[in-house]
């Protein structure tokens, strides 16, 4: 959606003007997206990746299983 408005007029004739303009813009978006679906993975080369085993599971992190690119080696 986009919408807008403007005025404006003279504080003093010839002299002095006085203008205000207002403009939006929104976007309904869910948020979601099915890159990570299952039948995905193998597309865009996704790994599972667990963060509780991030140095032994000493430094655990709250994010659980999460989904990662594989790093790539240019030669």
């Amino acid at each position: 959606m986009q919408a807008g408005a403007a005025f404006g007029g003279p504080i003093k004739k010839d002299r002095t003007y006085y203008y205000f303009s207002y403009e939006v813009t929104r976007r309904h978006e869910t948020g979601f997206s099915d890159i990570g679906a299952a039948s995905n993975l193998s597309y865009y080369q996704l790994q599972n990746f667990d963060t509780s085993t991030i140095a032994g599971g000493a430094v655990p992190l709250p994010f659980g299983t999460i989904q990662v690119t594989p790093s790539r080696r240019h030669s």
